[in-house]
């Protein structure tokens, strides 16, 4: 996803940096053409990385990071999204936030976990 967002121009990882949030706060929504960073490098966690095109880049275009609605790039999306996570520095609160790498798990039979 991320080589087709119109972010892609501004994103400059540093891999000191670390992610902090889910979502921005209200007054840090900023429409693409207001605010050219990257979600990644303003400390925001972003699913574009691991994440298939094709939404039309919904999330973007309104101020928020990727949720990943058009699935996995791959089959192994916990896989590559340990992956991608793993460059950056993750804050304690978002360490602990089990439901990111279930975002597109299957359920199991009879819908418990």
């Amino acid at each position: 996803m991320c080589s087709t967002c119109s972010l892609n121009n501004h994103a400059k990882f540093d891999l000191s940096l670390t992610i902090e949030k889910i979502v921005p706060r209200n007054d840090e929504i900023h429409f693409p053409e207001e605010n050219l960073s990257c979600f990644l490098n303003d400390g925001i966690l972003c699913l574009g990385p691991v994440t298939r095109d094709g939404c039309d880049h919904l999330c973007i275009n309104q101020g928020l990071p990727c949720e990943g609605c058009f699935g996995t790039a791959s089959k192994g999306f916990t896989a590559n999204l340990i992956n991608i996570l793993s460059l950056f520095n993750l804050s304690k609160d978002l360490r602990k936030y089990k439901a990111i790498y279930y975002r597109f798990s299957k359920s199991t039979v009879g819908g418990k976990v």
